[in-house]
Order: structure tokens, then C-alpha cells, then sequence
């Protein structure tokens, strides 16, 4: 399981999100590394950023996954389109697969935000039970937080400058006050402004807040894909 977390506001979408995950090696074995869990895609003159928290099975949804993205940016569907394919296609399934395995029971879900020149920054909340919501303007929303129940929404800034910090401290707040294997520093924080739709800025942080240098060999889970 993970943590993340996201806000739209006025002028721009950010996310949040710890860097641990684990895999099994080819003798079964659980295995940690370092991997981003906020994938942006460049999609209908802007970006498109998805957060995933939960159990990634490639061979059970990558092609839905992959499908649900390319109809979605090759049309003018709203988000919400994307975001109902994505759980009925995506969480729904993987939550289903993690429920058969007791040590990796939990849910998957994701974040989904989109801004571009003609529309402005929206995000969503995909949840496991086959259905998505909007998060409105002046709310975050948190996904994952197993073995503890993660506060789902709190008050967040309005504008691009001031949700930054707030979602690193959030994201901090949970990693370091309730320590599990699951979750990891460094802590990544990615931003897309409205004035600049298709520059996605990106940084992560230590436990202390400070800026650290990007881990190298970066895994994206969800995977990177070329929409556009």
C-alpha cells in the first residue's frame, strides 16, 4: 500500500506521494525499491497526472489501463469518462485480485488530474467500488494509508504556491507518524500550472522537508505511455 495525496486549485493541479513499493522477484520474494506512484502523460494540449495507490498487476490490467487513457485523450469525453473507465476497468479488478491474498489485501485507487489551455485544473478520485468524484477547489484528497485509516480530505490552499507545501507536510505527517514497509522517503511532489499546461515540475523531499535529488532508474507505476 501507499500514500497519496492531490488538490486542484485555482491556477494549476498538484500531487503528492511516498516512493516505496514493493515487487516479487523471480523467486517470489518481496522486494522494496524506489519508484514514482505519480505518473504524468501529455494528453489534449495539457497533462493529464494519475496517482495509484494499492496492488499493480500489469498482466491483469495494464492493456484496459493503456485503453481507458488512449480513448479518453483521442476524444473530448470529460475526465469523468476517463475516471469511470479507470474504475471499473482498473481499480475495480485489481482490488478484487488483491482481496484473494490475505498479505496483500488492500485497495487500489487512484487520483486523476487533468489541465489544459481550454479547461481548467480538475481533479478526481477513483475509487475501488467502481465509481469516481470530483474533488472540489479548496479540498485535497488522500488515497492508500494501510495499516491506519489516512484522513481522506482536508482544507488545502486555493492557488499553485501555497498547495505545494501543504501536501508535503500532509504526506510527511503520515509517513513519519504512523512508520510502516510500505511507505518510504523521499516523498515526490508534482506540479502543473494552468499558465504553463504541459511543464509538470517535479521535486522530492526527505523526512525533513528538504529537497533531494532525484532517485535514479525512476520505475512508474502506473507506467509511462505516449498519448499524444
Amino acid at each position: 500500500m501507499s500514500i497519496a495525496l492531490g488538490a486542484a486549485t485555482n491556477d494549476g493541479l498538484s500531487m503528492a506521494a511516498d516512493s516505496r513499493f514493493w515487487y516479487l522477484t523471480n523467486s517470489q520474494q518481496p522486494q522494496p525499491d524506489t519508484g514514482s506512484k505519480v505518473t504524468p502523460y501529455s494528453a489534449r494540449g495539457g497533462t493529464l497526472l494519475v496517482a495509484f495507490t494499492g496492488l499493480w498487476d500489469g498482466d491483469l490490467v495494464f492493456e484496459r489501463y493503456e485503453a481507458a487513457l488512449a480513448l479518453w485523450a483521442a476524444t473530448e469525453r470529460p475526465l469523468s469518462s476517463l475516471g469511470d473507465m479507470l474504475a471499473e476497468w482498473v481499480a475495480w479488478p485489481l482490488t478484487q485480485e488483491a482481496c484473494k491474498d490475505e498479505l496483500r489485501k488492500n485497495l487500489s485507487e487512484m487520483l486523476i488530474g487533468f489541465v489544459a489551455p481550454d479547461h481548467p485544473p480538475e481533479l478526481l478520485h477513483v475509487l475501488s467500488s467502481k465509481t469516481c468524484a470530483r474533488i472540489p477547489i479548496g479540498r485535497d484528497r488522500a488515497i492508500g494509508g494501510d495499516p491506519f485509516p489516512v484522513e481522506r480530505s482536508a482544507a488545502a490552499p486555493p492557488e499553485l504556491p501555497g498547495v505545494g507545501p501543504h501536501l508535503l507536510n500532509r504526506c510527511r505527517a503520515i509517513v513519519s507518524g504512523h512508520p510502516h514497509k510500505s511507505y518510504g522517503y523521499p516523498i515526490q511532489l508534482v506540479q502543473v500550472s494552468s499558465s504553463a499546461p504541459r511543464k509538470v515540475v517535479r521535486q522530492f523531499c526527505n523526512e525533513f522537508g528538504a529537497q533531494v535529488r532525484t532517485p535514479p532508474n525512476l520505475v512508474y507505476l502506473p507506467p509511462k505511455l505516449k498519448l499524444t
